[in-house]
């Protein structure tokens, strides 16, 4: 729920009333280090590529 609230303000901070996949992904490390309590030990660039592992349902 997190995730998609963040997705939604960051859309809404771009100027638009929709979430993209792209603003997903733009959040995605903040938001899952923040809301799991993640140390340095898990860096951005590892969940960035947790998240390019995923695919993206069109």
């Amino acid at each position: 729920i997190a995730l998609g609230k963040a997705a939604q303000a960051w859309a809404f901070i771009d100027g638009r009333d929709f979430v993209t996949p792209d603003d997903v992904q733009v959040i995605f490390a903040s938001v899952t280090e923040h809301r799991l309590g993640l140390n340095h030990d898990v860096s951005a660039q590892q969940l960035n590529q947790l998240l390019n592992d995923v695919n993206v349902p069109l």
